[in-house]
């Protein structure tokens, strides 16, 4: 199965990530990420993409930080982030059209390199699909900055980035 579009956004009511995946089948996966779930996420796809690049590029593994991070400039140069996530008309909802709650990732290595990932739900229903290192750093990308929006407070070094740039709240307000 192929992802033809991904969207993340937060919803600050529930408090937590809303993913849409759009399939090239024409199929819409929905989910919802917690706070907890990404804290567990985020070290796993760090791992993925160094193990990903190891795989690849095993004689270049001492500089894997410094390559890996000059792999995600050019992913993410290359990336449409213009082009507005539209779900089609007809569009199929394998897991219904509302959205899931995420609780698992499985992780399966290509020895030619590649990655398959799959997201399920505690009922076991999710997606499962292929992605190479310009998808994982896509998908770290939206989900840093989705995450950076919500206040979590899971990564430090953004939030003082956030500050000195004049981005981040002023106030907070608490539900």
């Amino acid at each position: 199965m192929n992802i033809h579009q991904l969207n993340m956004q937060f919803n600050a009511e529930e408090d937590r990530i809303l993913l849409r995946l759009s399939t090239t089948a024409g199929e819409e996966y929905r989910f919802h990420l917690t706070r907890r779930f990404v804290k567990k996420l985020w070290p796993v796809l760090m791992q993925l993409l160094e193990t990903d690049f190891k795989v690849r590029a095993p004689e270049k593994a001492y500089a894997a930080k410094d390559m890996i991070s000059f792999e995600r400039e050019r992913a993410l140069s290359k990336a449409d982030f213009s082009t507005e996530y539209r779900s089609k008309q007809e569009v199929v909802h394998p897991l219904g059209e509302t959205y899931a709650l995420l609780t698992k990732l499985n992780v399966a290595h290509h020895s030619e390199g590649g990655i398959k990932l799959a997201f399920f739900t505690s009922q076991g229903k999710g997606i499962e699909f292929g992605a190479d290192s310009s998808f994982l750093h896509i998908f770290c990308d939206l989900l840093h900055k989705v995450v950076v929006k919500s206040e979590w407070d899971l990564f430090p070094e953004s939030a003082s980035v956030l500050r000195k740039t004049g981005q981040g709240s002023a106030s907070k307000v608490l539900h």
